[in-house]
């Protein structure tokens, strides 16, 4: 299922729902379900002889099933998001959205635009600096002790689709070995923490203060949203959210960037406090140690050297880089021509939910496959129909909040919840949800029977 949103107005209340992919690394899913895949995997003759079982847990799980062809064994893995608004609120908004000035972005510009359109879409260029950054390790949300590192950035071209009318914000972060000549050459990107392995930002609790920041100094300029989001990224601290998936990619077509890895994984035996080992003692990655050994190599390694891992995945010909800095521009634009203020009905300018629900979302490929069929029962697609039971499924479990809202303009509720399994039963779409102390492998392994092309070690 592609990225989906779904809208219902119901007695002066607004209702949002969001389903987007969820990469998440093997290691962060739904453990019972990380548990049957890697005792599967590690039972099959096949992935024995093909794959080698100790890298599963460091792949996505989204990259696992293609690496093993299994995208129509196990569920799709998607985020949920419910958001509750007053009708009210959401109307004033709009019309103070629609109201607003456009910000003169043409007066404004930072060092170096290496493409514009002068309105939405800008690439920004900036030459190589030394980084003090802080590293938390552990997800944004957990307590965990901050460590610094001082790290080389690159050449970095930073692509920003901005709309401060509706308050969105979107950027890509990329590396280069040297000032852009053409945007004809490959989009490399960045491959340090708290990056999608597009290079695409993760921008949530960021796009909030960003939008703060702008209304107190009362300027929407390029220069100030630009330098914002960059300052926020290099000193707003790293975490374990997203891992490195870009490093590895690039650790796959760079001799350099594989040589690297190599010594981040299993360290220097001549030098083992200054480089130690990232395997436990069965040889298996650790996840707690696989990223401080990574900024903790980086921290050490020159800009030349950064500079070599550019070019060789530049230069490679393996395929895996094969967008160019114009082919993600015309992507981007494409984009913003249908990122009107009216472009999504119900979909509110800037954060104005009053209620907030995140799930992690995994759809049964059952379920997963009447959705491509795009089937139509009682003049709804399959998907909306799914969207609107999910949405049902979603706001019966925050009832109380919702009711309490109606009678409290004021009231707020942020909050994330077990994960959800959507699935088929005697032809009806059913949810539950995922805890650990009542659904186990067993239920999983049910949902998801094991092909019978998949031959198990007896």
């Amino acid at each position: 299922m592609s990225q989906y949103t779904y809208s219902k107005l119901d007695n002066n209340i607004l209702y949002h729902l969001t389903i987007n992919h969820n990469n998440q690394y093997i290691s962060s899913i739904y453990p019972p379900l990380r548990q049957l895949i890697t005792a599967r995997h590690r039972q099959s003759e096949e992935f024995k002889a093909r794959f080698h079982s100790n890298s599963i847990t460091d792949r996505s799980y989204a990259s696992y099933l293609s690496w093993t062809d299994q995208q129509d064994v196990y569920p799709s893995l998607h985020a949920a998001v419910l958001q509750v608004s007053l009708t009210s609120k959401y109307l004033n908004s709009l019309f103070a959205s629609y109201s607003f000035t456009s910000p003169d972005t043409d007066t404004f510009y930072p060092i170096a635009v290496r493409y514009t359109d002068n309105k939405n879409v800008w690439l920004i260029e900036r030459p190589p600096f030394l980084a003090n950054i802080t590293f938390k390790n552990a997800r944004s949300g957990s307590v965990s002790t901050d460590k610094s590192y001082s790290i080389w950035m690159p050449w970095t071209l930073m692509l920003l689709q901005i709309n401060p009318q509706m308050s969105f914000y979107e950027a890509y972060l990329l590396f280069n070995d040297g000032p852009l000549a053409s945007l004809d050459e490959k989009c490399i990107p960045c491959f340090f923490p708290n990056m999608y392995s597009n290079g695409k930002m993760c921008l949530n609790q960021t796009s909030v203060m960003l939008q703060q920041h702008l209304a107190q100094v009362n300027s929407f300029d390029i220069s100030t949203i630009y330098n914002f989001i960059l300052n926020d990224y290099m000193m707003g601290g790293w975490n374990a959210d997203l891992g490195i998936q870009a490093f590895d990619r690039c650790a796959s077509t760079s001799k350099s960037a594989l040589n690297a890895r190599t010594i981040v994984l299993h360290g220097r035996p001549d030098l083992p406090k200054k480089y130690p080992t990232a395997l436990t003692p069965a040889g298996r990655i650790s996840n707690k140690k696989y990223l401080p050994n990574f900024l903790n190599y980086f921290s050490y390694v020159s800009l030349e050297e950064i500079t070599s891992m550019i070019t060789e995945a530049k230069t490679s010909d393996k395929g895996y880089y094969k967008q160019t800095y114009a082919d993600l521009i015309q992507e981007i634009e494409s984009n913003a021509r249908s990122n009107s203020l009216y472009g999504t009905i119900f979909q509110a300018p800037g954060d104005v939910h009053n209620l907030y629900l995140k799930s992690d979302l995994y759809i049964d490929k059952s379920v997963d496959s009447l959705i491509k069929q795009n089937s139509i029962t009682e003049d709804l697609t399959f998907e909306q129909s799914f969207a609107n039971n999910l949405l049902d499924f979603q706001t019966s479990r925050i009832a109380t909040e919702i009711e309490t809202l109606k009678t409290n303009s004021s009231h707020s509720y942020y909050g994330s919840s077990s994960p959800i399994y959507a699935y088929m039963q005697e032809g009806k779409i059913m949810f539950s949800l995922l805890k650990e102390d009542e659904h186990d492998e067993k239920f999983l392994d049910v949902q998801v029977p094991l092909p019978l092309k998949q031959v198990q070690v007896s």
